[in-house]
């Protein structure tokens, strides 16, 4: 999100290391306060994120679940589930993000901010 003012998750792309074409796979670090992205939800790709280490927060068409390390939340593609984590605790959070890569025909739909989607080319 380049002209936002907030900071977001940290992450490491970790799929593209490992030459995998067809699988995103990225390690996010969530440092105390700052969630993964603007809520949104995916066309086309399937998303699976799993816990490594400490207390996230999901946040799922406006209503948030409390995850702890070994919890794992998958997102179907073209359901319209919104959703984006959040660390609200003084610890880092450690995920593991698992999605489809060059989906063609993805579109990330972002119902609270639809200005950013206008700007995305994707």
């Amino acid at each position: 999100y380049p002209d936002s003012p907030e900071r977001f998750s940290i992450g490491a792309p970790l799929g593209r290391g490992l030459r995998l074409n067809r699988l995103g796979i990225h390690h996010e670090r969530l440092p105390p306060g700052r969630r993964t992205s603007y809520p949104h939800a995916e066309s086309d790709e399937e998303e699976f994120i799993y816990v490594l280490e400490g207390y996230p927060e999901v946040w799922i068409n406006g209503y948030l679940w409390k995850l702890e390390p070994g919890d794992s939340v998958g997102f179907p593609a073209g359901t319209g589930i919104c959703h984006t984590f959040l660390n609200n605790t003084e610890q880092e959070v450690r995920l593991l993000v698992v999605g489809e890569a060059n989906k063609k025909y993805n579109r990330i739909y972002y119902p609270l901010n639809p200005g950013y989607a206008a700007t995305r080319q994707d």
